[in-house]
């Protein structure tokens, strides 16, 4: 697959060509902007990411070498990303693991150097506790600095030009222990899905992307990111997301689409509903939706809203942009998800015994440029995940007679939590490693929020003692605060076929779990937990705006910004006499938990 510029003289088969080309092509033109930072034309772009690829290889690191990112999202991530990506093998990871999912995922990719964003924090600790090489980003100039020793060590350095089957990105599917897999994306991938976007959402040089998705998830990297250059257009980065913000992030940027998870949709909604109606009139042409499926009650209310387009695009991290409906009128077919746009798609059936016809329901398989070869050092993975050429998505869906795609659920068990996909034997294993759990079994619960939360049967251990707090508490130790379940079930023993296989999908159904709220009181099962915890429940309620709150919700994924997060820390003041650092909002008092013990230990003088 090859990328033709319209000005350029020859294909676009790598990162590197793509930024070459553009800076001839269009020197001047803004390609990545953000709040409080200078914006980098292409022409200072492609300077930027040349003298960076000399400095990576004067430390040792080549083009098929990889270096890991754990950098909050905005403007020096996309940057950063741009530079590994064009000159060695980026692999991005979430920023707010625990350090020992980021050690887990740092020793399965094996990288040269970690580019951290803190001299103190989860990834720089994982990084040196392996012996790789930290380096970290400071701007104004923008540069990559190391932390630690670099050299090649005697080690050649392979400085040759990248082509369209090298590694270009290395993503994370879901968990960070026996769940996870590493996805390898060649330069073909990424341009291809790049282009697809392109394609389906007729992107021109005169569109701008406000991107607030995570830039460790293919959307951000790929959908976002990469399609935006591929374009010839500019992105504007910002720190996160901020729902409030939203409009006048639009119209400060003449931004002309975004794209958001349904979870981030509503939020949007919720807070900015009534100012977003004259944002077509700023520039604004379209919104997308991702990472999940979009509700069609949410597509109305967001078409009445804003007066424009929604468009919902179908992808994953192992091929973006699979198929995505139409932003023109009289081409979207509701109940699906579009036709196909970057892949060739193909539906067979359950049993094995070929294509499925038009309108019968079987899994969905994938083949084309936008489709990656295989998991990284995974042979058996590869094995079940590829038929013939093609590949198996564990989708459950069908095409009707005009061609369209409908999606009918899964036959993957990774719950879908509000975009964040998260692998329930992940979350297994580190319950396990409590002595008092004997067997431990996550599932999906339906969320009107987030579409699913997180649910956990678990059979105690012979004469062992253990309620739902303390448990919740062992987890937000060893897990992402969204990773740690909400809802804790105790069982004699976790039901199963007569194969003796577990249903995780059922689950929820079979034992009755099928909301968050206890429907006795009303109240969610998991405040109550201390006097602290209940308190700080309450402010964030106050400065959020909402019903309730759980303990390991994250301040930021509720619709929490810089403005409610130092709502929240003087309240904490008044109420508690205790102060706390407004870096603690995104660290260590993100969820209501953790805000709590850091209350305790600041009202107590412990350590």
């Amino acid at each position: 697959m090859h990328v033709r510029l319209q000005e350029a003289a020859g294909p676009v088969a790598t990162v590197t060509d793509l930024l070459a080309g553009h800076a001839a092509a269009r020197p001047e033109t803004p390609a990545v902007l953000g709040p409080g930072r200078t914006p980098l034309t292409y022409g200072a772009l492609h300077r930027l990411v040349r003298d960076q690829g000399a400095s990576l290889r004067e430390w040792g690191i080549g083009r098929q070498d990889r270096v890991a990112l754990a950098l909050a999202d905005g403007y020096d991530t996309a940057v950063c990303a741009l530079v590994v990506a064009a000159n060695a093998v980026c692999a991005s990871f979430n920023p707010l693991l625990r350090e020992p999912e980021l050690r887990a995922l740092l020793e399965r990719a094996r990288p040269r150097a970690v580019v951290v964003q803190t001299e103190d924090g989860a990834a720089h600790r994982a990084a040196r506790s392996l012996g790789i090489a930290v380096l970290t980003v400071s701007d104004e100039p923008w540069t990559l600095r190391p932390l630690t020793p670099m050299g090649p060590g005697g080690r050649p350095v392979d400085d040759s030009p990248a082509t369209a089957e090298d590694t270009a990105l290395i993503l994370a599917t879901s968990g960070t222990t026996g769940g996870t897999k590493l996805v390898p994306l060649t330069h073909r991938n990424v341009l291809a899905g790049a282009s697809a976007t392109v394609a389906a959402h007729g992107l021109t040089e005169s569109d701008r992307r406000l991107n607030f998705m995570p830039l460790y998830h293919v959307q951000g990297l790929v959908g976002s990111l990469t399609s935006t250059l591929v374009a010839g257009s500019g992105i504007i980065c910002t720190r996160g997301f901020e729902a409030a913000r939203v409009p006048g992030w639009v119209r400060e940027w003449g931004a002309t689409w975004y794209s958001a998870t349904p979870t981030m949709h509503t939020e949007i909604l919720r807070v900015s509903g009534d100012v977003v109606a004259d944002l077509g009139d700023a520039g604004l042409r379209f919104l997308r939706a991702g990472s999940a499926a979009l509700p069609a009650a949410l597509r109305v209310r967001l078409e009445d809203a804003f007066g424009l387009p929604v468009v919902e695009s179908y992808g994953m991290t192992e091929a973006h942009q699979i198929a995505s409906t139409s932003l023109w009128p009289g081409e979207h077919k509701p109940g699906t998800v579009g036709r196909p746009t970057g892949s060739q798609v193909a539906v067979v059936r359950q049993d094995g015994s070929g294509v499925a016809a038009p309108g019968e329901v079987g899994e969905v398989v994938l083949r084309g440029d936008n489709v990656f070869g295989g998991y990284l050092d995974a042979p058996e993975a590869n094995r079940a995940a590829f038929t013939d050429g093609w590949f198996r998505t564990g989708d459950l869906g069908l095409l009707d007679e005009d061609g369209y795609v409908v999606l009918r659920g899964r036959l993957k068990e990774l719950i879908n939590r509000g975009g964040e996909k998260v692998s329930p034997r992940e979350i297994d294993e580190v319950l396990l490693a409590h002595p008092a759990v004997s067997e431990a079994v996550a599932f999906p619960v339906p969320d009107p929020r987030l579409q699913e939360d997180i649910g956990v049967a678990v059979v105690l251990a012979d004469g062992a003692r253990l309620d739902e707090q303390e448990l919740r508490r062992f987890a937000s130790g060893r897990l992402a605060p969204f990773k740690v379940p909400r809802h804790v079930v105790f069982v004699d023993s976790v039901p199963r076929t007569a194969g003796g296989k577990i249903r995780r999908l059922d689950l929820a159904e079979t034992m009755g779990v099928t909301t968050m709220t206890n429907e006795t009181t009303g109240e969610a099962p998991d405040i109550a937990a201390t006097a602290v915890e209940t308190a700080v429940a309450g402010l964030w309620q106050k400065a959020l705006g909402l019903p309730e709150v759980g303990l390991d919700d994250d301040f930021f994924f509720l619709g929490g910004d810089s403005l409610t997060g130092a709502q929240v820390l003087q309240m904490v003041v008044d109420v508690f006499g205790v102060e706390l650092s407004s870096f603690a909002m995104y660290d260590e008092a993100n969820t209501v938990r953790t805000m709590a013990a850091l209350i305790q230990r600041g009202r107590t003088g412990s350590r």
